[in-house]
């Protein structure tokens, strides 16, 4: 079960729920001329350039509209445009700051706000731990629909059934049911991976894995058996390591312990940024040139790792941007629509080449 944490905003959103939420209560009566930009950015304590993405944001919602050399109004139908906002929980799993210096959170905004409209207004709970799920701490009646981004048990689906909610999952459920979900396809990210590896001339390649009783990492564990198979390689068991990839300090023990007792590898398909981190600089501290003698690649993209490695590092990188604009999508029509079927719909990853894989003449 999992529990939550207290929802994380950025400056925007903040602003623009603020404004929208006293237009609906009637502090900004239809009719009425709101604060200047100044006015508001000094109420609120934020810059005129948060103000002015709040402001188009409502205006391009009907709630207000401009008037050249007058001011900004509240329109006769904006007290009334309840129907065109909803509000959506979206639970990420994390364990630690999470904010808009995350890199993952970071994506994810971008897939909030890309395209400027929403019919939507989302709210972000970090959660920690699998001790209790939060709905029962919402007011339910607040809210049109959940984003759940973290693989979820039977039992949780089964909570989460009992709101009586529509939700839409960032991952395949680790459960047999009919939740709709938007997942990577993990498979062909690991298949890719290995694909660029093995025309490079690796033939001994390790995947140090996250916790490979998750559905995705199973599937990131059948595309890089299938490469080798493809390519006559045996597929030992002992080619996987599991690791937790998101956790410096296990990261560090588990490579530290494990790695030596690998001989004669040549290559390394490694989960998480942390993870990575710690392999390059146990590589790098037994002499080991990358990609000379050991090939390196991320499964994902942490533009960070590469920085404070000094190493351009080949990615996978998972599209969540889309991903979590496609559960947003499934998610608004089954709130038009509650009876639509179950929607499964997957996204392809990339392979980001760079100097940590490739030797160039």
């Amino acid at each position: 079960m999992l529990k939550a944490m207290p929802a994380v905003q950025n400056k925007n959103d903040h602003l623009f729920r603020e404004l929208q939420e006293a237009i609906r209560g009637g502090r900004f009566p239809a009719g009425t001329r709101i604060p200047t930009e100044r006015e508001l950015a000094a109420d609120y304590a934020c810059s005129r350039a948060t103000v002015r993405s709040s402001l188009r944001k409502l205006e391009e919602l009907n709630f207000i509209e401009r008037v050249r050399g007058s001011g900004t109004y509240v329109r006769e139908s904006g007290g009334k445009n309840r129907e065109l906002c909803y509000r959506v929980a979206i639970f990420l799993e994390g364990k630690g700051a999470f904010g808009d210096d995350d890199p993952y959170f970071g994506r994810l905004l971008v897939g909030l706000f890309q395209d400027g409209k929403m019919e939507f207004l989302p709210e972000i709970h970090q959660v920690r731990t699998h001790l209790e799920f939060p709905w029962r701490e919402l007011e339910l009646e607040k809210y049109a629909g959940f984003v759940i981004g973290f693989p979820m048990s039977a039992a949780e689906c089964a909570d989460l059934e009992q709101t009586g909610l529509p939700f839409v999952a960032l991952e395949k459920p680790e459960c047999d049911s009919s939740v709709s979900y938007v997942a990577v396809d993990n498979r062909a990210g690991a298949a890719i991976a290995m694909e660029h590896l093995l025309e490079s001339g690796r033939r001994n390649p390790l995947f140090l894995c996250g916790q490979t009783s998750l559905h995705m990492n199973r599937n990131k564990i059948l595309g890089f058996n299938e490469m080798l198979e493809r390519a006559g390689i045996e597929t030992d068991p002992d080619r996987i390591i599991e690791i937790v990839p998101y956790d410096e300090k296990i990261s560090r023990r588990i490579i530290r312990e494990e790695l030596p007792k690998r001989s004669g590898f040549d290559s390394l398909l490694v989960d998480g940024d942390w993870a990575t981190w710690e392999t390059v600089n146990y590589l790098r501290e037994r002499k080991l040139r990358i990609p000379e003698d050991v090939a390196v690649i991320m499964y994902d993209e942490f533009n960070w790792v590469s920085r404070a490695l000094a190493l351009p590092v080949t990615s996978v990188r998972q599209p969540h941007a889309e991903q979590l604009r496609a559960a947003l999508q499934i998610l608004m029509r089954k709130v038009h629509n509650p009876q639509q079927p179950q929607v499964i719909q997957t996204i392809q990853p990339t392979l980001l080449v760079r100097r940590s894989s490739i030797i160039y003449g």
